[in-house]
Order: C-alpha cells, then structure tokens, then sequence
C-alpha cells in the first residue's frame, strides 16, 4: 500500500478537509495502514457526529456528579448548590428606615406642606444597630437613620430634607403616605421562604442574600479536578526564550481557564515532549491524581502524534478517535484506569472548537456544578458555507447593531490564535451537517466565550501600525469595545458596502487616475460612506540588518533571486507592489506573469506589515515590501519605496451611533494629531480630517 501524505492528513486538522473526498465514505471505518518505521500506524478508525462524540463523552462523566462539600459562604462565589436554602430568619428581621429623617405617624402630618407646616415634638433618636424602645405617640417624631429600626407607633419616616429642627421641636413641609420609606419585616425573605434553589450558581448577588438571612455555610457540589498536560516538542513555556521552530504553549493555559470558567479545578501537569515514556508517565501520575484528564496536541496522525497508541499500550480503552466538526476533528476520547481521558487537536483554534463543542456539552449534561455558558440570537452579516456531513465551527465577532445582535464570521485557520484573542472573536457559529449554506440575515445561535467583550465598533482596516494604535488609544480611553479585523483596503469598501464595516482604514491607488481610494467608491458601487483625508505613511522595501543582498530597489528581487514574502491579495500594500513590478516589467520587456514567475515567495502572503517584518528578522525571506513604522525597533533594515496616502471610510448609517462617532472625532483630534507625529515615516497634513468625498 502507498504510504499516507502527511500533508493531507494534517489539512485535517487546519480545517481545509484533508479527508474529505477519499474513497469509502465517511460514516465508514477509516483505518490505513502503511510500512514504515516498522510499525503499523492507524488513522481516524471512525468519525462519529458531534451529537455521538458528546453523548460518549458524557457517558464517562458520570462520577462527577456525586460528590458534594460544605464551604464557608464568602467562598462560594462561582459555586453552585447542591441543595435548596430556607431563610432561617426575615430579612429584614424588623421594620427598617429606608432614608436619614424622622419616623412619625403618618396621619398627624395631614396637610402639611410648604406654606402650611406641622408641628411635631422629637422624643429621641434611635442609631443604626440599636433597638427601638421609643414609642412615636400623637405630635411625637423619633429621629431615624438609614438602616435603623423604626420604633413602634411610627407609620412612615419623612426624609430630613422636608424638616426643619430647632431643638426638640420639629417642623413637617410634606405629607407623608402610610409606609413611606418603611421596609417592612420579611420584605426581602420571610422565614421558611425558599431562598435559593438547587443548581443555583452563586454570583455576588447571591452571596450577599445568604449572608443577610443568616447563613455562614453552605453545600455546593465539590469542583471535579481536571489534569491538564500540553504535549509536544516545539512547546515552550511563556516567558521563556524561543528558538527557530519552537513556539509558546497557549493550549494549556487556555484549556485550564476554560474549565474552570466552567467549574473545574484545574491542574496544569506541563509541556511534554513527544516521548512515549515520559507522557505514559504523565498521563498515569494526571488520571491517578485528577477526576478527568484533558491533553492537547499528540491527537492526529502524523509519525509524531502518538497518544492514542500510548493510552492503548498502558492499558487504556479507545472510545473513539475523530469527530466530524472542523476545526477539530483529530480529538479522542478514552478510558484510563476508570478515569475519562480528552485528546485535543494541537492547533489553538482546533483545540478551543473542540473544548466548546464537545467537551463542555458533555460536562453540562453530567457535572451538576457546571457553570453554563451564554447563548444569544445575532444576524449573520456575511453568508456562511460548510461542509456536508460535517458541522462546522466558525469563530464571530458579534457586534451591537441599531435592531440587534449582528455576527460577523472569522475565517481563519486552526492554528490562528489571533481568534482567541479579547480583540476578535466572541464565540463561535455552528453550521449543521444538515446545511451547507447559512444565509446573510438569516438569524444564527452564537455560542459565547468566556468574558466576550462584544463590539461596538467594529473596524475592519487595512492594517497599519499607526491606526491600531489611534483606534486601541481610544478603545482604552472611552471604554468601548472596538473589534479590529485586519483584511485589507478592499474588504472595507465591500464591508461599508454590505454593512459588516463601521469603519477602516484604506489605501487603494488607482493606477489610471493615480488618485487613492476615491475611484474605488464609484467602482465598487459603495453608497452611504464618508471618505476622510488620513496621513501619509512611507513604504518601502524591509531587508535583513546590514542588507547582506545589497537590496536598492524591488527589481533587485527579480534579478538576484531572493526570496519574497508578499502582502495578501486585496490589501493596498499588494496593489502598489503588483503596480511597480507591472513597471519594472514593462521597462523590461517582460510581461508581467513572467516577472512574477520568477519570484521565489510571490504568492507568499502576510497579513500584516510586522508579519512581513517578521518573516525578514527570522531569515525565512530576503526581502518584502512594509510600511517603516512597522520596522521601529525590530532587527532589519528599511529602504524607502514611496509615500502613500491612508485615509479613512465610515459608514454613514454607522455615524448614527454613538461609539461610531466617538471614534471618528478621536481620530482627526489634537491627541490623536500628537500620536501620529511621534510615529517614523507617519505625515499628517494640514487638512487632515476633512471630508474627501461622500456617497
């Protein structure tokens, strides 16, 4: 049999269907054998259904549920009760003055007002904390304070600023009604009231209501403890020196949060290396130790992933290995020792799909202390294609439209852990195996992360290092979440045309007019935008410290064979780009495929300018084309190309809300002015702000 392509298998896991489309299909065992290394390697046996992987799962969580303890109640915030609760006493337990003033009876102040005051006689004061041994008799007032016990006789309590005192005598301007800011006994919780349910999950709100009827102790269901292990060679902890190939390991520290956002305890066992005797030993010390093991990476089938053969060879049972869900698919589920055993995909993305999808669904099914996660409706601003027989998992940034929530689609791949970030994501879409297209419009269920921080801006750009740090300078100030998407100057004509885009920044030359960005309007057909006058922003070539190549202009590219990474198709960066080798090739003779045939990297796209920058300062190309502010303090040299023009758009229907307003007064501001002017190779003008053109 021919050996397995690695490549193919591992798309599987970057979520670009890497076994979809082989032959015997995909409710069939898939099991591949191939010679090498001595061994016979297995490949995914069977890919069960999201709704089979959760309920296997859960299957094997059913030791979590029984286990309760007692804690003291200013530690049971995030618990959840294993039992009802009574109130034992009222709350309040005796009538309590709502406001600083005199309690009195209500029917002596008949008339009183303004212009016609009545005459009371104060017989004394009762503090906060004292009993009420006054009585309020006919024309007598007992001077209160917020909290204190109102005395006997006493009907309401009139406020100090409707009195005026002079001595024991006291003069009323307002008629009271009966009970008048009087809490009476049992208000709040009368005795044998049930307080809180069981399951309830105890926020502060909760804490202090058990507090205030008298209870110092409470029954919770004890937090399972969940092993958490990163496995992998090129795994590094935070904060510790990376060398080439080697990356920091995210997975565990996002895993642990997530479960215990959930209710778990998590505790974390470290990187391990792709060695079969050191994870055997980790994964027995972790299902010894813990109610519930969770791994990461080690899952697919790669000569290097190898936990589902060591689960097998220290005696652990296979439940199954695969899910059709994308991202996500290489994830296991097994037995060890009677404790259950999670295998997530290596890729952040992947991992985190995996984790919300199946994981935590089967928890809530079993732990009873399961904290749940949020669920809201949002309209879907683009159209959405999945994949038959598959569900898949697309992240989203949910903004807060004019008539809702709205969602926009991240598309990203499975190892991106941009979309983990505060700044992206806010949850995820699922689009079922039964549907391949989800439509623009169409009302969609997200699944929240933990702590999202939905949009009230969200400002899809061409990236530039000077507007990411305006727009986070104003996100920081004025306390708006503004969600920055990084798609280049072509997406944000389309996202203002189609709604998705608040605003952005772009920087799209015309090479007929050669005008920026206002031809773009009319030929794309982009209507109720307002185009701004930004700042100009020198580009050019980024080379290795020193220019090794002696690198002066892009021909050299061309002419000394140096490897190239480019910007990504639609971004302003790749039109000046393609704009000036057109050039160089025409000046040449050259058509302009020929040009760019010859250039090793061409379709080598980066995101952003500091990804380009980063992929000349680790010697993984020669030379690409950024802007200089994104070289400022990175270990390259920069050789100006051109200045370029970076204005902004907005949507006009956008500028109705208040956020969107904000954000665009910031922008052309005095402060705003003085943090571009601090920026290398940034250059603002005196018209900076004015409108240039709208449609």
């Amino acid at each position: 049999m021919e050996p397995i392509q690695l490549r193919r298998l591992r798309g599987r896991e970057r979520g670009c269907g890497g076994l979809r489309g082989w032959g015997g299909g995909r409710d069939r065992a898939l099991q591949e054998v191939y010679k090498g290394r001595g061994a016979l390697r297995k490949v995914f046996r069977r890919l069960v259904s999201v709704d089979e992987a959760v309920r296997l799962l859960a299957s094997h969580l059913g030791h979590l549920a029984r286990s309760t303890e007692v804690v003291p109640v200013h530690e049971a915030v995030g618990r959840v009760l294993a039992e009802d609760i009574y109130a034992a006493v009222d709350v309040p337990p005796f009538p309590r003055a709502m406001r600083d003033g005199y309690a009195v009876r209500h029917d002596d102040l008949c008339g009183a007002r303004e212009t016609a005051p009545v005459k009371l006689r104060v017989v004394g004061r009762i503090a906060i904390g004292r009993g009420a041994r006054l009585y309020v008799g006919r024309g007598e007032a007992v001077q209160v304070d917020t909290g204190s016990m109102v005395p006997g006789g006493a009907t309401a309590v009139v406020m100090e600023e409707f009195v005026e005192r002079s001595g024991d005598e006291l003069l009323v301007y307002k008629q009271p009604a009966p009970g008048e800011y009087i809490q009476q006994p049992g208000a709040d919780a009368f005795k044998g009231e049930l307080l809180l349910g069981k399951g309830t999950v105890l926020t502060a709100r909760e804490v202090g209501a058990l507090a205030a009827a008298g209870i110092d102790r409470v029954r919770v269901y004890a937090r399972p403890t969940a092993g958490i292990v990163s496995i992998g060679d090129e795994l590094r902890y935070p904060g510790s020196r990376l060398s080439p190939g080697e990356i920091y390991d995210s997975n565990g520290p996002m895993i642990a949060s997530a479960l215990a956002e959930a209710g778990l305890t998590p505790r974390f066992y470290g990187i391990v290396p792709d060695d079969r005797e050191a994870l055997a030993s980790t994964l027995l010390r972790a299902v010894g130790e813990c109610d519930l093991v969770v791994t990461s990476g080690s899952t697919s089938a790669g000569l290097s992933d190898m936990l589902y053969k060591v689960v097998e060879e220290v005696g652990g049972t296979l439940v199954f290995h695969g899910v059709r869900q994308r991202p996500g698919a290489p994830m296991l589920v097994a037995t060890l020792r009677g404790k259950p055993l999670v295998g997530l995909p290596g890729f952040p993305v992947s991992a985190l799909m995996a984790l919300h999808n199946v994981v935590l669904p089967a928890l809530s099914l079993t732990y009873k202390g399961y904290v749940e996660r949020r669920v809201l409706t949002a309209r879907l601003l683009t159209d959405l294609r999945g994949t038959a027989g598959y569900v898949d998992l697309v992240p989203v940034v949910v903004r807060r439209g004019a008539e809702g929530y709205e969602a926009y689609p991240l598309f990203v791949e499975s190892g991106s852990i941009a979309t983990l970030q505060h700044s992206d994501s806010d949850g995820f879409v699922r689009i079922p195996e039964a549907r391949v297209y989800l439509e623009r419009g169409e009302p969609v269920d997200i699944v929240l992360f933990g702590g999202a921080a939905l949009a009230d801006v969200l400002f899809v750009s061409s990236h530039c290092v000077a507007i990411d740090r305006l727009v986070g300078s104003f996100a920081s100030r004025e306390g708006y979440s503004v969600k920055r998407l990084w798609l280049g100057s072509t997406a944000v004509f389309e996202g203002v045309k189609l709604g998705y885009c608040d605003a952005g920044g772009v920087h799209l030359l015309d090479p007929e007019s050669g005008e920026y960005n206002i031809p773009y309007l009319e030929r794309l057909g982009v209507k109720g935008a307002v185009l701004y006058k930004g700042y100009r922003r020198v580009i050019g070539l980024v080379v290795a410290k020193g220019n090794p190549h002696g690198v002066r202009s892009l021909g050299d590219i061309v002419e000394k064979r140096l490897r190239f990474v480019n910007r990504a198709v639609g971004s302003g960066t790749r039109a000046l780009t393609d704009l000036l080798l057109r050039k160089y090739a025409e000046e040449r003779g050259l058509s302009f495929e020929d040009a760019i045939s010859s250039i090793e990297g061409y379709h080598l796209e980066a995101k952003t300018h500091s990804a380009v920058v980063s992929y000349v300062e680790a010697g993984l190309a020669d030379v690409g084309v950024a802007i200089q502010a994104a070289t400022v303090g990175r270990n390259v040299d920069f050789i100006p190309l051109a200045e370029e023009r970076y204005d902004i758009l907005v949507s006009r229907r956008a500028l109705g809300r208040e956020a969107v307003r904000r954000l665009v007064d910031y922008l052309f501001s005095d402060e705003a002015r003085r943090i571009l002017s601090q920026i290398p190779g940034i250059t603002i003008d005196s018209d900076y702000g004015e409108v240039l053109a709208e449609t």
